[in-house]
């Protein structure tokens, strides 16, 4: 993460995701800006994590989530910002509605 007081990029621990077991991240999307806190939706595995960036130390956390039967593949934002679009599924390929 960038460190404002340092003026340079530094690495912090991994934290990792129990519902993920390992799984590599298959997307990653922005929330667009609310005024309130930076957001983004990550894909991994079967599951869906969303993380809030911490405005003093500029650490991501992981705030919530979704599990789905089937691995899941794009998450994607509505312009709005609160609604997640969540594609999952390689049997059926499905879609989902998060709304935060």
């Amino acid at each position: 993460c960038w460190s404002a007081a340092l003026g340079s990029w530094e690495s912090e621990p991994a934290e990792q995701d129990a519902a993920a077991e390992g799984a590599g991240v298959r997307d990653v999307a922005w929330k667009p800006w609310d005024g309130i806190a930076e957001m983004l939706a990550s894909a991994s595995g079967r599951s869906v994590t969303m993380w809030t960036q911490d405005a003093s130390s500029g650490s991501w956390r992981p705030q919530q989530g979704a599990t789905f039967a089937e691995d899941v593949y794009k998450v994607s934002w509505a312009e709005v910002g609160n609604i997640l679009l969540v594609s999952f599924g390689q049997t059926e390929q499905r879609t989902a509605l998060l709304k935060q």
